[in-house]
């Protein structure tokens, strides 16, 4: 004889005869020591309890302003593990203390739940940061003119651009330059004489150079969710560990 959810681990038997004023009556006494197979558990309960729960964990690593996903992700992971122990308790009998399954379901329950909250809390985070400045416009190079080239390269001294401008000038003799300035041109020479100081324009100041770019900054939401994306995991593995050692060293006192 077997049953579906227990074996038949050892057994003791004892004589309880007693005799009392009217006669002797015999007894037997018999203990059984049963335990619970949870394969059927491991298959319908633990491995799909924690597949949900990972499935939470994964809401960590979408985008915080994909609020449709993160929300769905959340609620699904729930609602999943909250009807799923609903449905194994209904299969177990009702007895006052607390049995192991009931606290692998409301941990789990405990992690999905965390994971949504958690969301909640980034959500509010970025709500609360102030709003990125738009991107500034990049400068414009300024036009430079002929004239301003001239008087800039007048300015830089060139020797070339001297000679130019004295044969222009040779045909009309002297011309006023700049409106104060007097200019000539002295035959073979090729020689440009000023008569008085030359006020030049001055060219246009070349464009300030842009800012190097600063390094990227992550948001106080973002951080949050990169340090759930390590700390919840942790925390999930660390409980497996405790839990499954307890539970597979577990006793019962007679």
């Amino acid at each position: 004889m077997e049953m579906p959810d227990f074996k038949l681990s050892d057994y003791q038997a004892y004589s309880c005869t007693r005799a009392t004023g009217t006669g002797a009556y015999a007894c037997l006494k018999i203990d059984f020591h049963l335990q619970r197979t949870f394969g059927y558990y491991m298959i319908q309960v633990f491995v799909p309890s924690i597949l949900i729960v990972v499935l939470s964990f994964v809401s960590f690593w979408i985008d915080h302003r994909a609020v449709p996903a993160r929300i769905s992700v959340g609620l699904l992971t729930v609602l999943t593990v909250t009807t799923q122990s609903g449905g194994i308790r209904s299969q177990l009998p009702r007895v006052s203390y607390i049995k192991a399954i009931d606290v692998w379901m409301s941990t789990c329950l405990v992690f999905v739940f965390a994971g949504l909250l958690e969301y909640a809390v980034v959500n509010v985070i970025a709500r609360s940061l102030p709003a990125a400045p738009p991107p500034e416009p990049a400068p414009k190079e300024p036009v430079t003119s002929p004239k301003h080239g001239l008087v800039a390269a007048l300015q830089n001294g060139s020797q070339a651009m001297e000679k130019m401008v004295g044969s222009r000038l040779a045909h009309s003799g002297v011309t006023n330059f700049a409106g104060s300035s007097r200019l000539a041109y002295v035959g073979s020479q090729e020689t440009l004489i000023t008569t008085s100081p030359i006020r030049l324009i001055k060219s246009a100041d070349p464009p300030p150079k842009p800012p190097p770019p600063s390094k990227p900054k992550i948001d106080t939401a973002e951080l949050v969710d990169i340090i759930a994306r390590f700390l919840f995991p942790l925390s999930f593995v660390i409980f497996n560990i405790a839990f499954w050692m307890v539970y597979l060293n577990m006793h019962v006192a007679n």
